[in-house]
């Protein structure tokens, strides 16, 4: 391992953990741009595996290429590190989105899984957070950390649901970042 290996680590895992937060916690017109373009993966009212890959195309074009992919590039990354680790955020993306019931305990404090990721999908804006990818040790860090042992959220999915399309409704949804009047984050 060379002496570079912790740097190229601790970039990689900061880079693939950005996302979330931009997505949630931008303000401005590129913060109102996000949402609407993130929207599409938080109207399902039910957790399951095929929500991680319901993307938006602008939020994948934004978030995993340019401000995921491009800076392990600027940081040096090899194409191979570049997609390890694009791979790992990945399966750990569709095993947090699996809607099974894996209780990790203490284990939620470091990595991202199931019982932890369902706040970040609840329609109550006070528990829809922890924005990290893979290490919720990040939201344990800034303050935006979610996790209540034993309890499920009230409901999952956007907290004005009649403001936004349905799920099934994908030529609405993808018009979703084109209708600046849709996706003020206070109706998230």
């Amino acid at each position: 391992m060379s002496s570079s290996a912790p740097v190229a680590v601790a970039s990689a895992s900061a880079s693939s953990n950005s996302g979330g937060f931009s997505a949630h916690e931008s303000g401005g017109p590129l913060g109102k741009l996000m949402w609407r373009a993130h929207a599409a993966h938080h109207l399902p009212e039910q957790i399951y595996v095929l929500m991680h890959p319901a993307q938006h195309p602008i939020y994948v074009f934004l978030v995993t290429g340019l401000a995921t992919i491009l800076p392990l590039y600027l940081l040096g990354l090899t194409p191979q590190a570049v997609v390890l680790v694009t791979l790992v955020a990945g399966i750990q993306g569709i095993i947090s989105h699996s809607n099974l019931d894996l209780r990790a305990g203490w284990f939620n404090y470091i990595f991202v899984g199931p019982e932890l990721h369902r706040y970040h999908h609840s329609a109550d804006l006070k528990e829809a957070q922890n924005y990290a990818v893979v290490l919720s040790l990040i939201d344990v860090l800034f303050g935006t950390f979610v996790y209540k042992p034993g309890r499920l959220p009230e409901r999952i999915g956007v907290a004005d649901a009649a403001a936004y399309p349905r799920s099934v409704e994908v030529w609405k949804i993808m018009l979703l970042p084109f209708l600046p009047w849709i996706g003020r984050r206070s109706s998230r």
